[in-house]
């Protein structure tokens, strides 16, 4: 048997707010007291970026200069010291000596050397360029004499 709304709002004395014409069924369980299953909510879709949008470029990690004397150079490893900073040389690091470009294996413990860094997610510190000497000039500048 299905019960109506209307009879169980006339069984607590609530009937004179809904329209006797009312006609709403409720199905129970059959023989059961169990509550309905949870449901659980997904994430919002990610939209895909329009074409016509760009595409916000990935940030690098802000970098610095560093300088000073060579402690040791590990070439076959492509690690540095300088003071007691390790610094890590990567294949794009830039390796500069006296304005051309140089290997790992021409920079010698005891010789100056500037250069610029960024840390990695990891904490490292890798040299994105490292120079021996004195700064190349940049194409159409010159000197003042």
């Amino acid at each position: 048997m299905k019960p109506t709304l209307l009879a169980l709002f006339c069984a607590f004395g609530l009937a004179g707010s809904i329209s006797a014409s009312t006609n709403v069924t409720v199905q129970a369980n059959s023989g059961t007291n169990a509550l309905p299953a949870k449901t659980s909510r997904s994430a919002p879709a990610v939209q895909a970026p329009s074409p016509g949008l760009p595409v916000p470029a990935v940030k690098k990690s802000p970098g610095y200069p560093f300088r000073g004397k060579l402690v040791s150079v590990n070439a076959p490893a492509g690690i540095i010291k300088i003071g007691k900073s390790t610094y890590y040389i990567s294949p794009e690091t830039k390796l500069m000596i006296n304005g051309a470009q140089g290997r790992l294996v021409d920079f010698k413990p005891g010789q100056s050397v500037v250069g610029y860094a960024r840390k990695a997610p990891d904490g490292r510190a890798f040299a994105v360029s490292l120079r021996i000497g004195e700064k190349p000039e940049a194409a159409g500048t010159s000197t003042k004499n």
